[in-house]
């Protein structure tokens, strides 16, 4: 079991010298006691006369590397109501320390002399520890008294935070002794971890399948290379998610649950599009920063669609043009005539950059529009990974020109993903339609995916019926479909 004291009792000036030998002598001989276990001793790093001769008295039982400090953001005095912002980033910063330990127990002394406003304890804000309290009766140190003041530490904020602590009640150190030491062994150490315990807790934030979206199905086939080294929850906001094997062993939550437990996480990963599939991850991003895969850099048709008073966000796209491209952006959104014209020039996806801790994207060239539009540190941010495509077994080229209705000699050309404005399309379309090709019986142009229901699609879809046969438009396509093509 791994045991965890913590020493600032110990490092407070409140604590007179005989208090402080006093106390300080028993924990030495509990922690001597506790030899058959891993013990560690936390200390606080600021300046103290006492942290030195308190190293050397724990330095006879414990080893040195089990001896540790932890520093708060100067300058920092713990006195004043404990409610500076200092105070708390001393709270997290000590729990921090703690959930590197990894212990089954921590074990707080206090005393009468000392309130824990002196000191930075809490349990709950990142991690819960098992948590054993005990206070020292500074006025009765020459008898060895010592009481149980459950009220006191809780006044005093000894352990703030919702985690789990216990206080231990004793009238003589031989009782304190006896009682720390069943409150020790009835705690139950935690079973070995394995390896797919010990993976960190990774919140994986996308659409996934059955929706019409190609992330969610880049999504599906990522998810069980990432299941080697994490321990994934999905976090979508769809009715269902389509079973398979790509999602064995993961948990699906809910935005609203995800909100509510996100700090109970190692990493977050955010697949970014644009599209609506994707509207309700920029409130989710601001309030719980993680990982950001871009797969557009221009998010401006998602932005744009959110700020409608019955979409999602009314405002929300001015005030993105605002924060990513400045007041001329914004000016141009409400004096321009066509709002597409607004959502072609500005890819109002600053913020999301902002916001995320790191942003992935799978080409050189989304790092140069970052730097273009929000200059070399933007750029320096992003780390290129290329799309990754899982390899296709089941069937082979011929038997897919057979189920797809092409002839084994037919020259075929796939333009592969949803169809828009933004995919340019029609110059794909204008190409062919200009060569010899469109006049070749044997040679497809195939558009594999879902038109845009637009005056563009429109266009797209009537040329290619048109062409008598040599153009396809397929629409969405299942995931068998699709790999076939």
């Amino acid at each position: 079991m791994r045991i965890v004291i913590d020493g600032q009792i110990l490092q407070s000036p409140g604590l007179n010298g005989e208090s402080f030998e006093h106390l300080s002598k028993m924990l030495v001989e509990l922690a001597d006691e506790w030899r058959t276990h891993e013990v560690f001793l936390i200390l606080g790093g600021r300046a103290s006369a006492r942290t030195a001769r308190i190293r050397a008295d724990f330095s006879r039982v414990l080893p040195a590397p089990n001896i540790r400090s932890w520093y708060g953001v100067e300058p920092f005095d713990p006195r004043p109501l404990g409610g500076t912002w200092q105070h708390r980033s001393a709270q997290l910063i000590r729990e921090g320390l703690l959930a590197s330990l990894d212990p089954d127990v921590v074990v707080v002394p206090l005393s009468t002399a000392f309130t824990a406003l002196e000191g930075v304890f809490s349990n709950g804000l990142l991690h819960d520890h098992p948590t054993l309290v005990f206070v020292h009766d500074a006025q009765a140190a020459e008898t060895g008294q010592f009481v149980a003041e459950p009220g006191a530490a809780a006044r005093a904020g000894a352990l703030d935070g919702p985690g789990p602590s216990t206080t231990i009640p004793a009238q003589s150190p031989e009782v304190l002794r006896a009682r720390l030491a069943a409150a020790i062994d009835s705690v139950q150490p935690r079973a070995p971890k394995s390896a797919a315990a010990s993976r960190p807790r990774l919140a994986f934030v996308s659409p996934l399948p059955p929706e019409r979206s190609g992330i969610s199905f880049y999504s599906a086939e990522l998810l069980p290379a990432l299941a080697s080294h994490y321990e994934i929850d999905l976090v979508v906001d769809q009715r269902r998610v389509a079973p398979g094997a790509w999602r064995d062993g993961m948990r699906v939550r809910d935005a609203k649950w995800f909100s509510a437990n996100a700090r109970s996480y190692d990493r977050i990963l955010y697949q970014f599009g644009n599209s609506g599939y994707h509207r309700h991850m920029f409130a989710l991003l601001e309030a719980h920063p993680g990982v950001v895969v871009l797969h557009d850099f221009f998010l401006s048709g998602i932005v744009s669609r959110m700020d409608r008073p019955w979409v999602a966000a009314p405002g929300f796209w001015l005030e993105e043009l605002h924060a990513s491209h400045g007041y001329a952006a914004a000016a141009e959104c409400l004096l321009s005539k066509h709002a597409e014209d607004v959502i072609w020039t500005y890819p109002c996806s600053g913020s999301v950059q902002e916001n995320a801790t790191g942003v992935i994207v799978h080409s050189e060239s989304t790092r140069s529009l970052a730097r273009h539009w929000h200059g070399a540190e933007a750029w320096r941010r992003m780390a290129v990974v290329p799309h990754m495509r899982a390899a296709q077994d089941g069937f082979s080229r011929d038997e897919a020109r057979r189920a797809l209705g092409f002839g084994a000699d037919d020259f075929v050309v796939c333009s592969f993903g949803v169809l828009g404005t933004t995919k340019l399309n029609h110059r794909l379309l204008d190409a062919w339609l200009s060569s010899p090709l469109a006049r070749d019986a044997a040679c497809k142009l195939v558009f594999a995916g879902a038109n845009e229901r637009s005056a563009y699609g429109r266009d797209i879809a009537d040329r290619a019926k048109a062409s008598g046969g040599g153009i396809q438009v397929t629409g969405w396509l299942d995931e068998e479909r699709y790999q076939q093509y």
